[in-house]
């Protein structure tokens, strides 16, 4: 009897070559969008910084260069999801229903939340570059610059203050008032914010990783490991905000008393508040 029984030895629709050689192509389909995400990254940082330095150290032109690659990326990154529902959806619905493609489905969403996070950490790493070359540059150049107003000596400004200042000159004792231009105080600010960002990178995407985790969770059944996640999201981001003004405030000494204030501010707007939606506490 068992011989001829054909349904015995029939393999499942979901265990079948043709579906495991669609999951296959699935896969490697993410993997060439990654290949593709890193190359992509690859020359858009060497473009960038290519445009950067043929334009004189111009921030606000190489920017626009950052905007388009940012864009072309994310598009690359948001073609994962309509892949995934226009064509990989439909022929695996032939082998499976919808509820039980949860596993294909969040490759493609976990593929495509980690790119969306790195993309933010490219924009972070090439104006921490372009911002550490302009700041450099910029005072090099005030020192060339910078001369006393009764005997033309050069002076020395502070290199970590960018606002209105007051220097003694070494050869005639004539107390001078140095007041960097408004292009050059704004510009410069703007410069420090990249540079401390560029600096603690590591303490950032360690934040974004339990960010992800946190998301991961099943909010009705896995409460206490929300609790537990968010208890080790609150480490994380101190750490960040502190580190982050640590660096900045190297670059302003004078504003270094709001440290303290300026943390607490961060952690108010960025984790306190999302804990409270999340969590009610």
């Amino acid at each position: 009897m068992g011989l001829f029984n054909t349904k015995r030895n029939e393999i499942p629709k979901q265990k079948s070559p043709e579906f495991l050689a669609l999951v296959s192509r699935w896969d490697n389909y993410l993997s060439k969008i990654e290949t593709r995400f890193y190359k992509a990254l690859e020359q858009g940082e060497k473009a960038v910084m290519e445009n950067f330095h043929n334009s004189n150290l111009d921030i606000d032109t190489a920017s626009t260069a950052i905007t388009g690659i940012v864009k072309q990326v994310d598009n690359l990154i948001e073609n994962i999801d309509d892949t995934y529902r226009n064509k990989v959806l439909p022929s695996f619905l032939e082998y499976k229903e919808q509820w039980q493609l949860k596993a294909e489905y969040r490759k493609g969403i976990s593929l495509a939340s980690r790119l969306h996070s790195e993309l933010k950490d490219f924009d972070t790493i090439v104006y921490g570059k372009m911002a550490e070359e302009f700041f450099i540059h910029t005072i090099k150049k005030l020192d060339k610059d910078v001369k006393c107003t009764q005997c033309n000596a050069s002076i020395t400004i502070n290199k970590e203050i960018l606002h209105a200042q007051y220097i003694t000159c070494n050869y005639c004792n004539t107390v001078n008032t140095f007041v960097p231009s408004d292009d050059i105080s704004m510009e410069s600010r703007r410069a420090i914010v990249s540079i401390a960002k560029y600096k603690v990178i590591k303490e950032h995407q360690a934040v974004e990783r339990i960010k992800r985790k946190i998301r991961s969770f099943n909010k009705r059944k896995e409460r206490e490991s929300i609790i537990k996640a968010f208890e080790e999201r609150e480490r994380l981001e101190l750490d960040y905000w502190t580190k982050f003004y640590t660096e900045y405030y190297k670059m302003l000494p004078e504003f270094e008393k709001d440290l303290e204030s300026s943390v607490q501010q961060k952690m108010k707007h960025y984790f306190y508040d999302d804990r409270m939606k999340s969590l009610k506490f």
